[in-house]
């Protein structure tokens, strides 16, 4: 029976309790007891210690995931920041977009104004209208008896300097011998009767057929008329097709295509200006920079028909214009795949790529890129990268492989030149693929600026020896005289041997 906590033990278990075998036991006993709480501790934490680690790894992947989140969320806000600029700024274009179609229209509600009081005069508008045409033609012609004339007065003043520049010949400049030459065609003659075109020169003759120089009558715009000896294929017309898709600020626009009396003829936009052979002939090679900006303009447009899927087939000086501000537009895009005869020569091979000249080749983007790259070689010196008639042209191009423009003129930067080996590449794989490409490296020539290293030094030297030679042998002798000068007084100084 056990006995209260506050009552005092029985005389007799204090004396049991004091014996050395109860304290054994009771010490026994509080081991056993002890190391059965250890081993459920340990038992314990067994258990926890796989859930403490679980709990530690979803706790980093928390962590990584809101760092994760919190980087996403700034880059939308950069993303959101930005587009909210360019918002912005599209509101300021549509701003100025609507004020200008504001006073467009203003503007036309004053021409309708002006021109309502003079309706009722349709036949002396009529008649003012046919005078300023007959004008129109005869100013036309009128300039190109004066463009003859100039070109006339270019080629003797040429000729009576002592260096003159040498600007390649266009072999289609040169007036056919007098045996050959065909009787002149009157304006008219195998002009397309066509209601809203009205001829303004002599016709001409290309591989295509004849071509006119004309105005259409709703807008006074000047065009080619192009009448096509053979008729158009199926091909031909998806052809044109696409030539007519291709709008760019730097190609001439093929308007239209129909059919008369005299055949299928097409309207081709005519830019105003010189080819690019007359006007460096004129004008004479223009600095660096100012050419690499017009390749520029040439290669956008090329990209331009390209995207639309028409390549030039034929580009040469001749098929680019200068207009009188410098703006530069490429004519006869698409146009040599029309040729009649497959078999027929180039009209210049000596801008034309090897696949061109080669006969069962079909030549892709990159064969006009050789023709822009041996363009631009025109552009930087003056001269073709190859002269002769399609047989000497691939010769030369085998024999010699890809020129250097800096070894006909040593002011040509080695960047541009490099470029230009690069687009002339003698094989087609080693030429860039696509107008992107060429387009990058170019706008990256065109807005290089001069870093100081010693390639780019010796590049400003060479230009500076070629354009100015005098002053560049006056610094060269400057150090030998007054090292000369210095030896002479310093002899005087010395005293006298005697």
């Amino acid at each position: 029976m056990d006995t209260h906590p506050l009552t005092a033990p029985p005389a007799a278990d204090v004396a049991a309790r004091a014996t050395p075998g109860y304290l054994a036991a009771r010490v026994a006993q509080l081991e056993a007891q002890i190391a059965q709480e250890r081993a459920e501790n340990a038992r314990r934490l067994r258990e926890v210690e796989p859930k403490l680690q679980e709990f530690r790894t979803t706790m980093q992947a928390l962590h990584q995931k809101l760092k994760r989140g919190t980087e996403e969320r700034d880059e939308a806000e950069t993303r959101i920041e930005a587009h909210l600029d360019a918002i912005a700024s599209l509101h300021g274009e549509l701003a100025v977009a609507r004020e200008e179609v504001a006073a467009s229209q203003r503007r036309i509600q004053e021409l309708e104004a002006v021109a309502a009081p003079r309706e009722a005069d349709a036949g002396t508008l009529a008649e003012q209208a046919a005078r300023i045409a007959e004008l129109e033609t005869k100013l036309a012609l009128s300039r190109d008896r004066v463009a003859q004339m100039r070109d006339a007065l270019v080629a003797e003043r040429r000729n009576a300097k002592s260096e003159p520049l040498t600007v390649e010949a266009d072999p289609d400049d040169a007036p056919p011998p007098a045996a050959a030459a065909p009787a002149p065609r009157t304006v008219d003659e195998g002009f397309p009767e066509v209601p809203g075109l009205t001829s303004e020169g002599l016709a001409e003759r290309s591989a295509m057929g004849t071509r006119f120089r004309a105005r259409r009558a709703e807008d006074r715009r000047a065009v080619w008329v192009i009448v096509l000896a053979d008729p158009l294929r199926e091909a031909d017309l998806r052809r044109i097709d696409a030539m007519m898709q291709s709008r760019h600020p730097n190609l001439a626009t093929t308007l239209a295509v129909a059919g008369s009396d005299c055949g299928p003829y097409l309207v081709l936009e005519r830019t105003l200006g010189d080819t690019l052979h007359e006007w460096i002939a004129r004008d004479g090679l223009p600095p660096e920079r100012t050419a690499l900006s017009m390749a520029l303009q040439i290669a956008r447009g090329l990209r331009h028909a390209a995207f639309h899927g028409t390549l030039h087939g034929g580009l040469s000086p001749r098929s680019v214009r200068v207009a009188p501000d410098g703006h530069v537009q490429v004519e006869d895009a698409g146009l040599a795949d029309l040729r009649p005869a497959p078999d027929e020569p180039l009209r210049d091979a000596r801008f034309a790529s090897p696949e061109r000249l080669r006969t069962g080749v079909a030549p892709d983007a990159r064969s006009d890129i050789y023709s822009f790259g041996a363009v631009l070689h025109f552009l930087l010196t003056g001269k073709a990268p190859f002269e002769g008639d399609a047989v000497a042209v691939e010769r030369a191009q085998k024999e010699r492989g890809t020129p250097d423009p800096r070894a006909l003129r040593a002011c040509v930067s080695r960047e541009a030149s490099g470029f230009v080996t690069t687009l002339m590449a003698i094989d087609a794989d080693m030429r860039p693929g696509t107008w992107d490409q060429v387009l990058v490296d170019l706008e990256r020539i065109v807005n290089v600026e001069t870093d100081g290293t010693p390639d780019s030094l010796r590049g400003r030297v060479a230009r500076f020896v070629a354009l100015h030679p005098l002053v560049a042998c006056a610094v060269a002798a400057a150090p030998l005289v007054a090292a000369a000068v210095w030896l002479h007084f310093a002899a005087s100084a010395l005293p006298p041997v005697r």
